[in-house]
């Protein structure tokens, strides 16, 4: 055993002098203090080997519990327990019931768990009896006690939780019920709104939250129920009602612009992406600035595409230098692809177009517009087979449903 080894390591030390306890105990709180767990571990275990006591034993346990394997763990409880003959103790129960869990011994593990909860009616100990009862399919006695947590909790996660249960269980007059209650009472925070947006629209009730935020808003007009009621309005693409909202308050521009894209006022979407390069002089914003300005001009002005076309490869550029490629990837896939259709649509340069929709790919090879761009690259160069090869990895709902996917569809066809 480990214990042993260490020891012997000692010896040559030790067996100079009488062992001290109290400077032993010491070391063993400063490598502890200093994070050295491991290293303290194994001293505790040294002191219950010369001292015979238990408390070592126990400390060492407890310790081990953080880092070592759960069997290993295990093995030292069964010591203790001999040691001690099997007196109840809190700390090793619930460093038992962690091995249990950690070794999938849900038997054991719920017996455990039952014992502690006798003695300490805890969160803790219900949210793991949730889960055992979930692992053992007994949903009934889950939802139990899911149910106590979120009474006694009244958290987020704890709800969530209990949500899914009952939905789950066929619950969900019960679940939406209860979701009432708690939007009644507490702001729809972004990632748990986005959560409680996608349950109501299950049952076909997102009006019904949209009436409750809408109703707390206008009763506290600040800027945390103004975010519940935005992202419950981008949910159901309301973006003109989003925007009158979000201007009111100092949001982070780049809500304007996701809001101002949903709402198809590229116009706006521009103007605010250039004015965060303007401030912040981080070039992404500069490319997307550009590719949003694409959607406002008349797609006839071959000049001024042309001018765009030029301002946006800058753009691009800047960004190159600027940016570490594998932290904005999608970002560069984007740009990439737009500036590669561009060249090829309007057939500016079809090569150096097709070889910018092949950069996009090497980031994003099953990207469906990415695949039409190439695949219209070389349609446009009058190489019908290998157009059509590309095309045939779009798949097949997408070139029937996305209209220029479906033109293009139509024009290849035809391409011998």
């Amino acid at each position: 055993m480990l214990k042993n080894i260490f020891a012997l390591c000692l010896c040559f030390g030790l067996c100079f002098g009488a062992f001290d306890e109290e400077a032993s105990l010491f070391q063993a709180l400063d490598l502890q203090e200093s994070g050295k767990l491991r290293e303290a571990r194994d001293l505790y275990l040294v002191l219950y080997d010369e001292t015979k006591k238990r408390e070592y034993l126990k400390e060492s346990i407890l310790l081990g519990s953080l880092f070592e394997q759960p069997k290993i763990v295990l093995s030292y409880i069964k010591d203790y327990q001999a040691l001690t003959r099997n007196q109840w103790d809190m700390e090793i129960s619930k460093v038992l019931l962690d091995v249990y869990m950690k070794t999938g011994d849900v038997s054991n593990a719920l017996k455990t768990a039952k014992k502690i909860q006798a003695k300490e009616d805890s969160p803790e100990i219900h949210n793991i009896l949730g889960v055992i009862y979930l692992t053992q399919g007994d949903k009934k006695k889950a939802i139990s006690e899911f149910e106590w947590l979120y009474e006694t909790l009244g958290t987020q996660e704890s709800l969530q939780k209990l949500l899914i249960l009952l939905e789950e269980n066929n619950q969900y007059a019960r679940a939406v019920e209860l979701l009432d209650s708690y939007l009644a009472e507490n702001p729809c925070e972004s990632e748990f709104c986005q959560k409680a947006l996608q349950f109501y629209a299950k049952g076909l009730q997102t009006q019904k939250i949209e009436a409750l935020l809408k109703k707390r808003y206008e009763n506290e007009p600040n800027i945390q129920n103004a975010q519940s009621l935005i992202t419950l309005y981008t949910f159901r693409q309301k973006y003109k009602e989003a925007l009158e909202i979000a201007s009111l308050y100092p949001f982070d521009p780049q809500l304007l612009i996701g809001l101002y894209v949903g709402a198809k006022d590229y116009k706006n979407a521009s103007k605010s992406a250039f004015e965060i390069y303007n401030n912040t002089k981080n070039s992404l914003y500069l490319c997307y600035g550009y590719l949003y300005q694409f959607e406002t001009i008349q797609k006839t002005d071959v000049q001024q595409i042309k001018k765009l076309l030029n301002d946006m490869q800058q753009a691009v550029s800047l960004l190159e230098k600027d940016s570490v490629l594998n932290l904005q990837q999608r970002e560069f896939a984007i740009f990439y692809n737009f500036l590669g259709y561009i060249l090829i649509d309007y057939e500016f340069d079809i090569a150096k177009g097709i070889q910018y929709a092949n950069k996009a790919l090497q980031i994003e090879p099953n990207e469906s517009a990415y695949l039409d761009s190439l695949a219209w690259g070389y349609y446009k160069q009058k190489q019908c087979a290998k157009a059509k090869e590309i095309f045939q990895k779009i798949p097949q709902d997408q070139r029937e449903n996305d209209q220029d996917i479906l033109k293009h569809s139509q024009a290849l066809q035809s391409c011998d």
